[in-house]
């Protein structure tokens, strides 16, 4: 049988809130996330919350060698803080605006033993 992507992704608990409905016309990515070690494999915690301080996402990933995900369609556009703890040691934080051009992307990237967290996929 096979599977799509969706129906593989890591175990977690996403835990939105705010009573957004997210419809089948939006399909952004809000957030690209991508284990560059090649050799090591990583837990990851996003947390990311709106300008008010409401959180709005949660999510806890496990990240395989050279793993990618993406959230799309997650977040409304707008300026959000964006927190990865990487293994429960390293934490960094981040202002990001989200929107539908890559600029307006979350871009995580791990591996190495460290965690960034910048704004925009080319930038």
């Amino acid at each position: 049988m096979h599977q799509n992507q969706s129906d593989r992704r890591p175990a977690g608990s996403v835990e939105r809130t705010g009573g957004r409905s997210v419809g089948a016309s939006v399909d952004t990515e809000d957030v690209h996330l991508r284990n560059y070690d090649p050799f090591s494999e990583y837990d990851l915690t996003v947390t990311v919350s709106d300008e008010s301080g409401q959180r709005v996402f949660r999510r806890r990933y496990y990240f395989q060698p050279g793993e990618v995900e993406s959230e799309r369609g997650l977040l409304e556009p707008g300026t959000y803080e964006v927190t990865v703890e990487l293994d429960n040691r390293r934490r960094e934080t981040a202002t990001c605006r989200v929107g539908p051009d890559p600029d307006r992307t979350v871009h995580v990237e791990l591996g190495n033993g460290t965690v960034s967290v910048t704004e925009g996929l080319y930038g």
